[in-house]
């Protein structure tokens, strides 16, 4: 069976317990171009491939509040950090969620 970018990933932190932004970046760079690739697109003014991905870590929030004071809701969620199966963000590194599912 293949896996899925996001079960890569999801495994790839479990692996760690937790993985920051840019561990995660690496790993999914040096899984699809080769190892080393993200290491080696370091430059002066910052990595080449940082934010490769960026968008499936996303959690989107729109600029208008919703009701007088109700708690804004999200605007949108990246692929890695929605399902039952997802990253979730805490004290700024990501952890795993597995909710059994019926």
């Amino acid at each position: 069976m293949r896996l899925t970018i996001k079960e890569q990933v999801l495994r790839f932190v479990e692996s760690k317990g937790q993985a920051t932004f840019t561990e995660c970046q690496r790993f999914i760079v040096d899984m699809k171009y080769g190892e080393g690739t993200y290491d080696s697109g370091a430059a002066p003014t910052g990595n080449r491939w940082r934010g490769h991905f960026s968008g499936a870590f996303s959690v989107r929030y729109p600029f208008t509040r919703y009701r007088k004071g109700i708690e804004k809701k999200p605007k949108s969620i990246g692929y890695f950090r929605k399902g039952p199966n997802r990253l979730e963000k805490v004290d700024g590194k990501y952890i795993v969620i597995r909710e059994k599912t019926a």
